[in-house]
């Protein structure tokens, strides 16, 4: 089972934190149509990301979420089961904490260089290959042109998640610590994924996000 779970946080980014953000994806009730579906869905997400006009939705006061990412984000729910209005509206919640997630962790410190991301892309190379649902991942790469392009793909990807797991995984540490950092923010006799939880919220809430239009 923890093969099939790094291959899901590896490759199904809906922007790759699926666990981090706590939804939780059964990796045996996922057939190819599906996986198949889902990588369409980044497939149409890299090429929007290349665009330079790219329409932003809304903006905090560091923080920018893209139309772009609220599409791909409410096409995920979808395919998780939701209706489609259901899905707009978790897509929107998940970029907003997941952006302000981000720029906490530049802010902390927790950049990451291209080397850096090649070589866990290539750690996560090799977690596909000896998966047991390693056709999973097959069905999400075949929708892009070529393997290559993927990867180009998942490098972008990587730029932003890579500092945030880094984050997560220290946040992690301090909890546990009982870190006098992080003492005003929590109750300790919580566990970490509650803490977490309100974390990402209390983070959203301070970037005051205003729709750009």
């Amino acid at each position: 089972m923890k093969k099939k779970i790094k291959i899901i946080t590896g490759v199904l980014s809906m922007v790759s934190l699926l666990f981090i953000f706590g939804i939780y994806v059964n990796a045996q009730s996922k057939t190819n149509s599906t996986m198949s579906e889902w990588g369409k869905t980044l497939k149409l997400y890299s090429e929007k990301q290349n665009i330079e006009a790219s329409e932003v939705y809304m903006c905090g006061k560091s923080a920018v979420i893209m139309e772009a990412d609220i599409e791909q984000g409410t096409k995920f729910f979808v395919l998780s089961g939701m209706d489609e209005k259901k899905a707009r509206e978790e897509a929107i919640k998940y970029a907003m904490k997941r952006e302000a997630l981000y720029k906490e962790a530049i802010h902390n410190g927790y950049t990451v260089t291209d080397e850096e991301v090649r070589a866990y892309l290539e750690e996560l190379k090799e977690v596909i290959n000896s998966a047991d649902n390693k056709e999973d991942a097959y069905a999400v790469i075949k929708a892009f042109d070529s393997e290559k392009e993927y990867w180009d793909f998942e490098f972008e990807v990587y730029k932003k998640d890579l500092p945030i797991q880094n984050y997560v995984r220290s946040l992690e540490v301090m909890y546990k610590a009982k870190d006098a950092r992080l003492r005003e923010q929590t109750n300790y006799e919580e566990d970490f994924n509650s803490f977490f939880e309100k974390y990402k919220e209390k983070l959203a809430e301070e970037q005051n996000y205003k729709l750009a239009k």
